[in-house]
């Protein structure tokens, strides 16, 4: 029969609150709130392993701020990051006049923007 003993976990004070605890193989594994992280390991003495990052991407459009009228030119920018190395975003763009309920796709030079750029990164990284 084992014995119940105390534990004070090595948790960084950064906010993110505990969401689930489990005990496995000699390890306390914690789910926090942290976006950045799927899960973190600790010792049976408390003490921080490892954290295990989450493949976290960020896609932000930008472009001025409206009213946009027909017939001028916006020009929107489209910044994608990610923690590893990744494959463009597949972007559509679709729009709709005011009051009508049909939207329409329009041609968009981003993807092959993105994927000449992928490109010339693999070709520099496998060298």
């Amino acid at each position: 029969m084992s014995k119940a003993a105390d534990v004070q976990l090595q948790v960084p004070q950064d906010g993110f609150a505990v969401r689930g605890m489990r005990i496995m193989g000699g390890y306390i594994i914690l789910k926090r709130a942290d976006p950045g992280a799927l899960f973190e390991l600790y010792t049976m003495e408390g003490a921080f392993t490892t954290r295990v990052p989450a493949d976290v991407e960020q896609v932000t459009l930008t472009g001025p701020s409206g009213p946009w009228f027909a017939g001028e030119t916006v020009t929107l920018t489209v910044d994608h990051t990610a923690e590893a190395l990744w494959s463009p975003p597949k972007l559509r763009v679709w729009l709709r006049p005011l009051g009508v309920p049909e939207f329409t796709e329009l041609a968009s030079q981003i993807d092959r923007a993105l994927s000449s750029v992928i490109a010339e990164l693999k070709d520099v990284m496998s060298y």
